[in-house]
């Protein structure tokens, strides 16, 4: 007996939507936003602002977002909700990042020794049962070791996993770096997160030209001391030692690709210091 149309046809559909599976999970504070939340006086200057966004990571997202399987967007904080979580909303509104479903803690998780971060991944992987993830997070806090467990738990869902080195292994005690762990990729801008994303296919050349032509002048204007409360690339906290420059590839627009080579000069110079003190 011949196939029916209809159920050929539904086949062919269910077929096409496994293929739309790729889920982005990015945490907020000093990942996207300049938080210091390692320091509780910086914390807490920085945690009202909403304009302090690393440069170049509205611009990145929104690239990301337009790959044909995209699947979900969403913005994962351990911040708690009854505080911060307004002010989270302001912030990737008025940064223009894309439109995405962002997740803090609730009140009776402040005091309990929350697992937020990690039942939320759970929940995600549950409901949506992607087949790839890009995880995005930093070594200030539990992102390494979280996103870590997440590989292991779920061995088959593919991805790439970046983490801000916003903190050096070789800081003070109480700055003290998160390493990064095996299968991880560090970054030290939204520039090394595009190229390694073009690297492994999700990204076209065309839109990583695209940011650092608009990402990049900025940075580059940038001095070496904090200017708290907007965007920045390298807050004068900011402590990237521990992150080391891939080979920067050659790009077709002349244009972006001299404004890469002079990023490449600029990361260098500004990695190889610990920190940049008023």
């Amino acid at each position: 007996m011949g196939i029916k149309l209809s159920t050929l046809l539904l086949s062919l559909g269910l077929a096409l939507g496994v293929h739309a599976q790729i889920m982005v999970v990015s945490d907020v504070d000093d990942t996207i936003k300049v938080s210091h939340v390692l320091d509780k006086d910086s914390a807490l200057a920085n945690g009202p602002m909403i304009h302090n966004a690393f440069i170049g990571m509205p611009e990145l997202y929104h690239a990301i977002v337009e790959h044909p399987n995209m699947l979900t967007l969403k913005y994962l904080s351990n911040a708690p909700k009854k505080f911060i979580g307004d002010i989270h909303h302001k912030f990737l509104k008025t940064n223009g990042f894309p439109k995405g479903d962002l997740v803090t803690r609730r009140w009776r998780q402040i005091f309990s020794g929350s697992t937020h971060k990690i039942d939320s991944l759970r929940r995600f992987i549950k409901e949506y049962q992607p087949r790839e993830m890009i995880l995005i997070g930093d070594n200030g806090e539990h992102d390494t070791e979280i996103y870590a467990q997440i590989r292991k738990e779920f061995p088959h869902i593919t991805g790439p996993t970046y983490i801000r080195v916003a903190y050096s292994m070789l800081g003070d005690k109480d700055e003290r770096g998160k390493p990064v762990l095996r299968g991880q990729t560090g970054f030290s801008t939204s520039i090394d997160v595009a190229l390694h994303l073009m690297n492994k296919g999700y990204m076209k050349m065309e839109a990583v030209e695209s940011i650092i032509k608009t990402s990049v002048p900025t940075l580059l204007a940038e001095g070496l001391h904090e200017e708290r409360g907007k965007q920045i690339a390298f807050p004068a906290w900011y402590d990237c030692r521990d992150f080391t420059l891939p080979e920067l590839p050659t790009l077709v627009d002349i244009d972006a690709h001299e404004l890469l080579q002079k990023y490449g000069a600029k990361v260098n110079k500004r990695c190889s210091i610990r920190a940049i003190n008023d």
